[in-house]
Parts: C-alpha cells; sequence; structure tokens
C-alpha cells in the first residue's frame, strides 16, 4: 500500500491529500488545487491580493477566509452576494422596528 503526501487544510487544519482540490471536512478549496486543474495564474500579485495581505497583517481581516454556503468557495467577510454563484447569503429575514 503506497502512502500519498498530505498537507492541512487552511480553513480547519484538516490532513487531506495532495491529490484532490477540496478539503474532505469544510469542502474548502485547497490551495493547489489550481495546480491539480491546471489553471495558471499571473506572475504578478494583484491589488487586491496586495492590500487583504497588508490588512491582515495589521489585524484588520481575518487570516482566513469565509466559504460560500451554496458553493464551498472562498469569499469576504462582508459579501452580500457570492460573486462565484451569485447567490443571496443574506437570509432576507430581516425584522424592522416601525415607529409608533
Amino acid at each position: 500500500m503506497s502512502k500519498e503526501a498530505k498537507s492541512e487544510c487552511p480553513m480547519c487544519a484538516e490532513p487531506n491529500y495532495l491529490t484532490v482540490a477540496y478539503c474532505y471536512r469544510c469542502r474548502y478549496r485547497l490551495p493547489w488545487a489550481d495546480s491539480l486543474e491546471g489553471i495558471q495564474h499571473a506572475s504578478e500579485p494583484s491589488e487586491e491580493s496586495l492590500l487583504d495581505r497588508e490588512l491582515k497583517a495589521m489585524g484588520l481581516l481575518p487570516a482566513r477566509a469565509l466559504a460560500c454556503r451554496f458553493c464551498e468557495k472562498p469569499i469576504a467577510v462582508d459579501e452580500r452576494q457570492c460573486p462565484h454563484c451569485k447567490r443571496w447569503l443574506d437570509s432576507g429575514t430581516r425584522s424592522f422596528a416601525l415607529d409608533p
């Protein structure tokens, strides 16, 4: 029986094989998923990722990303609609106080 290499999920710390794209426990898209699927990125990081990195270093953003409850892809903390699957994340059951 051959042993495959494993690495921890950055979201929940579950050990996952390097041959799977999504975490077994939390279904987070793993960092090595792009290389498994042959997706290549630009060599220079985008402005948004640089800004996110600096905000995380200052403690203004959480170190871990949130995942959409529908498509399970990473989303920003304050998203109201998933940019990937376009589903609304708000429950829509807000209560408003009426003036008497």
